[in-house]
């Protein structure tokens, strides 16, 4: 059984929190349906329009990119969840950084746009499967910014990634484009299984998939959670291109259309690091000292999540607390 909606109240961001019911289901995901559900629009649209007449896609493309701007916007300084499982924890977050996210992507797709609709004509390349495909990449974009499960998390790695892998080969048959999108396909591929993997040993370790369930459990998952963090960490070096999992990166980017390029270079990494921060930062915060060593007691990356989320955790005089000054050795 499955319960939607819920109201984020207080605690740790993303982490520990109550839950209440809401009717702000729709609210939450429609920033996600609406850029996915246009781009389905756009692929009926296509059907029954002439191949002559191709100058629809881009401006019809903006609008709904537009309307799902506004409706992001109006989340701004909301925290809420839905999508439920009975005694479980929201699969999908919507709060500030989620929301600031999405805002990010629209933005990168209405830059993407007016650089195509020329570019695209130039070249001989006016498809409106280019448009249609940067829908289904932005949708899945902006469900790694919101999701709160490894799941979920997959599942919105591959609608970002299948499309860009067609994307990159859109300048058939030119050799170099084909042998870019068989290039990101492959690599993609393989590094989809080595995230799989490490979401499979994280589960192990913890017995859940919910990043909250994750903090819980990870600290006392010995050797079995630090390889699944450590495969994770993997899977999304090789998608944001960090070195040295970078390899792909110069090929595809060569050989793909220069508008899928600047697309997916921005896009593509910031959904990586999305995930990433959603992940490491907040399900995984206790490993850090196994990388690095024992850091000052104050609490880390507090800052940046106040900044983004409404739901801070403060001292009795409203303010984050100050980490201690340093102190020199005198002899």
């Amino acid at each position: 059984m499955w319960r939607v909606g819920s109201k984020i109240n207080s605690g740790r961001v993303f982490a520990s929190y109550g839950v209440s019911n809401s009717n702000n289901v729709f609210s939450i995901i429609a920033p996600v349906a609406i850029v996915a559900g246009w781009g389905v629009l756009l692929m009926i649209i296509d059907l029954f329009v002439s191949e002559e007449n191709r100058s629809w896609a881009p401006w019809l493309t903006a609008v709904g990119l537009l309307v799902a701007l506004v409706q992001s916007w109006t989340l701004w300084g909301q925290t809420d969840g839905t999508f439920i499982p009975t005694g479980g924890h929201p699969m999908l977050l919507v709060d500030n950084f989620a929301t600031f996210l999405n805002i990010t992507f629209i933005l990168t797709g209405l830059l993407s746009i007016l650089v195509a609709a020329g570019y695209l004509r130039k070249h001989e390349l006016d498809r409106p499967e280019f448009y249609m495909l940067m829908l289904f990449s932005i949708s899945g974009m902006m469900l790694m910014g919101m999701a709160n499960d490894l799941i979920l998390i997959f599942l919105a790695l591959e609608v970002l990634s299948i499309p860009l892998y067609i994307m990159s080969g859109m300048a058939w048959p030119r050799t170099d484009s084909e042998e870019s999108a068989m290039k990101y396909f492959l690599l993609g591929a393989f590094s989809s299984s080595i995230l799989v993997f490490g979401i499979a040993l994280t589960y192990g370790a913890t017995g859940s998939t919910a990043l909250p369930e994750v903090l819980a459990g990870i600290g006392s998952s010995g050797a079995l959670g630090l390889a699944g963090a450590a495969f994770l960490l993997v899977g999304f070096a090789f998608k944001v291109a960090a070195v040295p999992f970078h390899m792909w990166t110069p090929d595809v980017y060569e050989g793909a259309p220069t508008v899928v390029t600047a697309f997916m270079s921005v896009g593509a990494k910031v959904g990586g690091f999305a995930a990433m921060l959603r992940i490491f930062v907040t399900a995984l915060p206790d490993l850090g000292d196994t990388w690095t060593g024992p850091q000052p007691s104050w609490p880390r990356s507090r800052s940046f999540w106040a900044t983004w989320s409404p739901s801070r955790r403060t001292t009795s005089s409203g303010c984050w607390p100050t980490p201690p000054s340093p102190t020199l050795a005198t002899s």
